[in-house]
């Protein structure tokens, strides 16, 4: 290859000399010239994954050519490292910590991971497995791989795109699949007819090769296969089961890569149960009482599992029988810890039971009431930070759909338990679910002290809830609202102009 032997490393290296998450050079016989890419597994061990050998002394590493593996003869000629600062930037280019605090502190030689822990501490070792087993060389796979005995991942997200769109070209055009077969085998330097399973091994390899893929089946496994795809008698295969059995192996490739993902979320299961309330549950104390319903404790019959039934009634609610199953649909397509769980509901003639999680700690506006009266906070900075984290995790999920909540204040989150600062946010009845297209919501709600300047514009945004989350943390940091007018005593008409 033209170019190839100027810019061959001067110094032979072996798979033991990258570590995952290194910054390398790839030579790409495509583009004729070296790719930056990353290390993104190294295999001292042989392994297998969904049916293909890995061999020992193997490197994966991505590239913007895509995925590729690296095999232990080609490690010296086809890899080489790049200067440490490129690996490692500088505290003085990057703003980052310099090599020694940016390594794994079981000695691995892998990167830190990135983030914080849950204490907000930075992290110091490569991933959990590695953390949990040090000195094992055990690591997740987002680490890089797993221990030697168990398969390594597929291709990464950033390339899955990519390499769909390629297979899917391939598959779907016959005159497109017949050339990139016919360049495997040229490559490989066997003729496309005329075949025992034997001499299709090269071919099929060179066929996976751009792939990232090393074909490592059993004989017996390719044996079957070619006997499956039109052997003839003799043994060997014509041109047309070759390309036959070249499509089977990519359509393969494909359905393990981009397996199909069914439609289906927790709204699904949460349905209208069209039994009796009191035949399933056994209703305990009742928890509350306001203007439109009760909530009461009740047990799940069948699981002995506590739950809690809020009953609202039909005759006393502002909100339409419609309104009132909206809120229950909203609350069914939220599927997050963080979020208030609804398991069922029962429509009868005077009133909608839903069926929720219990939450036994209490409204966090009551811990924000004790500090408005005492002055002092019954927590501390850890609770609030804790808190605050959970509802931004809530609202980052909400938004991704995009979900508004619009009625977001510390009435509508509630603690898990007294003794813990797990949060559930709840009250979907205002909740919008915005369309594509949509970039404003239909109508507008809340409650003043927690509405965005752009709520009182008509033009209310997901970014509103953000904005009732800032109050949320001023309230839990001094009782206070940020913005409330000045009261005044009236003593007549006038003194209000």
């Amino acid at each position: 290859m033209a170019g190839y032997s100027e810019a061959k490393p001067a110094k032979v290296l072996a798979a033991n000399d990258f570590v995952v998450g290194e910054n390398v050079e790839v030579w790409s016989n495509s583009r004729n010239k070296w790719l930056p890419a990353v290390a993104h597994g190294v295999y001292l061990q042989a392994t297998t994954t969904e049916g293909f050998d890995v061999p020992p002394g193997s490197v994966k590493v991505l590239s913007e050519a895509g995925v590729k593996w690296v095999l232990a003869d080609s490690v010296a000629v086809v890899l080489r490292k790049v200067a440490l600062e490129e690996s490692f930037p500088s505290k003085e280019a990057k703003g980052a910590p310099g090599p020694s605090a940016r390594l794994c502190k079981n000695n691995c030689g892998r990167a830190v991971q990135p983030g914080l822990t849950r204490g907000l501490k930075p992290y110091d070792t490569c991933c959990k497995r590695c953390a949990q087993s040090p000195g094992s060389n055990e690591h997740d796979e987002n680490c890089g791989g797993r221990h030697p005995d168990r398969s390594p991942s597929v291709p990464s997200l950033d390339l899955q795109q990519s390499l769909r769109s390629e297979l899917e070209a391939m598959l779907k055009e016959p005159a497109a699949l017949e050339e990139i077969v016919k360049g495997a085998f040229a490559r490989s330097g066997k003729p496309i007819e005329r075949l025992s399973w034997e001499e299709l091994r090269e071919p099929l390899e060179a066929l996976l090769q751009p792939f990232g893929v090393h074909l490592g089946v059993k004989d017996r496994f390719l044996e079957h296969l070619c006997q499956t795809h039109g052997q003839d008698e003799d043994g060997l295969m014509d041109r047309k089961g070759i390309l036959v059995l070249c499509k089977t192996v990519l359509q393969d490739r494909y359905r393990s890569w981009f397996p199909e993902i069914l439609p289906v979320s927790t709204a699904n299961f949460v349905k209208q149960n069209r039994r009796p309330l009191e035949e399933l549950y056994t209703m305990g104390k009742k928890l509350g009482e306001g203007s439109f319903g009760t909530v009461y404790e009740v047990d799940h019959k069948l699981s002995g599992e506590r739950r809690v039934c809020k009953k609202i009634w039909k005759t006393k609610s502002d909100m339409t029988s419609q309104q009132i199953l909206q809120e229950i649909g909203n609350m069914a397509m939220l599927d997050h810890p963080n979020v208030i769980k609804v398991f069922e509901y029962f429509d009868e003639p005077n009133f909608v039971s839903q069926i929720m999680e219990p939450c036994y700690g209490g409204e966090l506006q009551d811990k924000v009431n004790v500090l408005r009266k005492t002055g002092k906070a019954p927590y501390d900075e850890a609770f609030v930070c804790d808190v605050m984290k959970q509802t931004l995790r809530a609202l980052a999920f909400m938004h991704k759909k995009p979900f508004l909540h619009k009625d977001l204040k510390p009435q509508n989150i509630m603690l898990v338990d007294q003794d813990s600062s797990s949060i559930k946010v709840i009250d979907f009845g205002l909740a919008e679910l915005f369309n594509p297209q949509q970039k404003f919501a239909n109508f507008i709600g809340g409650t003043r002290l927690y509405m965005a300047p752009e709520v009182f514009r008509q033009q209310m945004t997901i970014k509103t809830d953000i904005w009732s989350a800032g109050v949320i943390l001023y309230n839990l940091m001094t009782g206070d609202f940020p913005f409330l007018a000045q009261w005044f005593e009236a003593q007549g008409p006038k003194d209000l102009r």
